[in-house]
């Protein structure tokens, strides 16, 4: 019987503990997405499809004439400004008052040919698909 009584306790405290937390921390999520340089750093992720690698960034707001795009063997980079018709419209909210756009550098799971690569922006959503790298070296005939 104590055994249950102790579980309970330790239980209530552990979610006591935590909703402390939660409200301690809700006021710094908006300004934690902004870095010191002024960007926000977009959720993004990256994996292998077949004989592709797709990397997909957050981007809500942005406009396709502002985002900057530089695709390397083993990253993407991304820089994206906010859409001017989404400034003039929400210029009073801290995210837009606060942040100059997105900026992030995604590692990618392999090497890929970045010469290939093509992106598409639809949505708020930035995917960007390259293909996979062949095998490096030329082969040479034995004489």
């Amino acid at each position: 019987m104590w055994r249950r009584d102790l579980e309970r306790a330790v239980r209530e405290f552990a979610e006591e503990v935590s909703s402390l937390v939660e409200s301690a921390v809700s006021p710094l999520k908006l300004t934690a997405y902004i870095g010191p340089d002024g960007y926000r750093r977009p959720v993004a992720n990256a994996y292998v499809d077949g004989d592709s690698v797709i990397a997909v960034f957050e981007v809500p707001g942005a406009s396709k004439e502002k985002v900057k795009l530089r695709v390397r063997e083993m990253e993407v980079e991304v820089e994206a400004g906010f859409s001017d018709e989404l400034l003039g419209q929400a210029s009073r909210y801290p995210i837009f008052r606060e942040a100059k756009g997105y900026r992030r550098t995604l590692t990618l799971p392999r090497r890929v040919e970045a010469s290939k690569a093509k992106a598409v922006l639809k949505d708020g959503i930035l995917i960007v698909k390259a293909p996979l790298r062949g095998p490096a070296g030329i082969e040479v005939k034995v004489e």
